[in-house]
């Protein structure tokens, strides 16, 4: 049996290396679409938290809804990141907020931004028990003037900006 020679080696080290590079490429490449997405998700999500701040219901102070407010947004910027909240859920829950919006909102509607990451992100559930707004302690909390001073007019702010 004949070894191949030098040159065949060469050659077949070249194709062996040019084929996992333009795998490894291929995979950045597939990685930095998905990231992309996730990306265009978060604004878009992130939009529409802000746009609660222009929405007070009736019955709900300023202060109060900027406190509601304030918290679903950390919410959002903690666990709607790229690998907390599922991928899979991620384009539903955008067109449900949206449907959401165009209704009436409420406190209701924060719960349910609340419940969804609760249901769809890995540390939502945690968080929940720990910083929900609208759960009795925390509210009872801010109530009573201990999780410090919430403006609304800082979050209709933000939302002006570009």
């Amino acid at each position: 049996m004949k070894l191949p020679g030098r040159a065949s080696v060469v050659r077949i080290g070249c194709l062996v290396t040019v084929a996992v590079l333009s795998a490894c490429a291929y995979l950045v490449w597939c990685e930095m679409v998905r990231s992309q997405r996730h990306l265009t998700w978060h604004r878009m999500v992130d939009d529409r938290i802000l746009a609660l701040a222009e929405r007070c219901p009736k019955g709900v102070s300023r202060d109060e809804w900027a406190f509601y407010v304030h918290w679903t947004w950390n919410l959002h910027g903690n666990h709607g990141t790229y690998l907390d909240f599922d991928p899979a859920e991620r384009r539903a829950f955008l067109a449900k907020f949206v449907g959401k919006l165009q209704g009436e909102v409420d406190v209701k509607t924060i719960d349910w931004i609340w419940d969804q990451y609760v249901a769809h992100s890995k540390g939502g559930a945690h968080y929940s028990m720990l910083y929900r707004p609208t759960s009795e302690d925390r509210l009872r909390l801010f109530r009573e003037g201990n999780l410090g001073r919430y403006d609304l007019n800082d979050w209709l702010e933000r939302r002006r900006r570009p």
